[in-house]
């Protein structure tokens, strides 16, 4: 199995590093942490932005539908920093949520996957059935 990153994924790479590099130095993120500031919801817009969260989303909820692996290049270069946020649950754990579900909505034909939340911290998944 040949595990070289192809020309797309060095791209990735490289466009992610100097994202970090630009938006996010070392001396940057060492003030966040001491100030404990942990979201940069400006940071956070600009990744959304470039697509970095809905990578891998099919295009059919908005998202890039590349590969995992493209993914992994991405978010392996956002953990270097390591940018404060929820840049890997939004782009990585909740992704998985739709892919996971989005396979169970097309075996047993339901119409509608709802997300909501309630109370202060919990995830409810309810599926709709037709």
């Amino acid at each position: 199995m040949d595990l070289k990153l192809n020309e797309t994924q060095t791209m990735l790479k490289q466009v992610t590093a100097d994202f970090v590099k630009a938006e996010a130095p070392s001396h940057i993120l060492t003030q966040w942490y001491l100030k404990k500031e942990t979201a940069q919801i400006a940071l956070y817009r600009k990744a959304a932005g470039l697509g970095w969260l809905g990578m891998v989303l099919p295009e059919e909820y908005g998202g890039a539908a590349t590969s995992f692996t493209d993914c992994a290049v991405v978010f392996e270069e956002l953990g270097r920093g390591p940018l404060p946020g929820p840049f890997f649950s939004s782009g990585v754990l909740s992704a998985l949520l739709v892919h996971q579900n989005n396979r169970r909505l097309r075996r047993r034909r339901h119409q509608a996957l709802c997300v909501r939340c309630r109370g202060s911290n919990r995830l409810h998944l309810r599926c709709a059935y037709g």
